[in-house]
C-alpha cells in the first residue's frame, strides 16, 4: 500500500493539490488513504507539565503533531486531560471501593475521543524529541532514528474498534476492578504502521499555526505493505495544560 498525502501551506488554515484536486480550507485533499479524502485536519499540540512542587523535575512540554479526518482534536484532548484531573481530584475524597470516578472518567473519554476512535477513522501522530527539552518547540529538521537529541516517531493509526466506548462497555460499578473481566473486547483494536525513515521540518509560528515539511517510510506492524508518506503544510496549536505529572489508578 502506498499513501501519498500533499498538503498545501495557508496561511490560516490548510490547502492541499495532489492530481488537479483542490480542497478549501480548513480541509485538506488527499490521496491514498480513503479516510482522507474528504479533508484532514492538523493539530499541533503541546503537552504542557509543570515543575514539581518538591523539585525534583523542571517545567517541560512534549510536542506532537496530529493529523485526523475528524475535526475538533484539539477540543478532545483537552477534554480528556480535564477528566483526568477530575478523576486524581475525586478519588483523594471518595472511599476507594467507589466506582463512580471510574465511571465519570470513561464517560467523559468516550464522549471526547470517541468519534476518533471509530472503526475505519486514521490518525496519523507525530511525536518531537527537541535537543533541549523544554516549553519551546524549537523550529529546525528532526530526524526518526535512536532516543538522542532531534528525533521523532511517526505511527499512522487505523483503528478497528472505537477503545473508549468499549472500555465505557466494560464499566461495573459492582466490580471490585470497576470492569467487566467477561466482557469480550474487540480484537485487534488497530493496524499500525511505523515510520523506519523519516524527517520533518518545522517552522516559525505565526499566531496560531505553524509549518511542517513532513517525508518517510512507514512499516506495518502485521507484516503489510509499507507507505510512502508526505506531508505540507499548517498546523493549529492546541495547549494541554497537563500539570504535574502524576501515577494513579487502581
Amino acid at each position: 500500500m502506498r499513501l501519498d498525502l500533499r498538503l498545501g501551506c495557508v496561511t490560516n488554515c490548510l490547502l492541499a493539490v495532489v492530481g488537479g484536486l483542490t480542497a478549501g480550507c480548513p480541509g485538506l485533499q488527499t490521496s491514498g488513504v480513503e479516510e482522507f479524502e474528504a479533508g484532514v485536519h492538523a493539530t499541533w499540540v503541546e503537552w504542557r507539565y509543570s515543575a514539581a512542587t518538591d523539585g525534583s523535575s523542571p517545567a517541560v512540554s512534549n510536542h506532537q503533531f496530529v493529523l485526523t479526518a475528524v475535526n475538533g482534536y484539539c477540543d478532545a484532548i483537552q477534554a480528556t486531560q480535564t477528566s483526568w484531573d477530575q478523576y486524581v481530584a475525586d478519588i483523594e475524597v471518595t472511599d476507594q471501593s467507589d466506582c463512580g470516578p471510574e465511571g465519570a472518567r470513561l464517560s467523559r473519554i468516550a464522549e471526547a475521543m470517541g468519534p476518533f476512535s471509530e472503526p475505519g477513522q486514521v490518525t496519523v501522530q507525530i511525536d518531537i524529541s527537541p535537543e533541549e527539552v523544554g516549553v519551546d518547540l524549537p523550529t529546525g529538521a528532526y530526524q526518526v532514528g535512536g532516543d538522542g537529541p532531534n528525533t521523532l516517531r511517526v505511527f499512522l493509526m487505523r483503528h478497528l474498534a472505537n477503545v473508549p466506548e468499549e472500555q465505557l462497555g466494560a464499566f461495573d460499578p459492582d466490580d471490585p476492578q470497576c470492569r467487566d473481566s467477561e466482557f469480550e473486547f474487540t480484537q485487534p483494536t488497530r493496524e499500525l504502521w511505523r515510520a523506519t525513515t523519516a524527517d520533518i521540518g518545522v517552522g516559525t509560528r505565526v499566531g496560531s499555526v505553524r509549518s511542517i515539511s513532513l517525508s518517510g517510510e512507514l512499516a506495518s506492524d502485521d507484516g503489510g505493505a509499507s507507505i510512502a508518506l508526505e506531508a505540507e503544510g499548517t498546523a493549529s496549536y492546541c495547549i494541554v495544560d497537563a500539570g504535574e505529572q502524576v501515577f494513579v489508578g487502581r
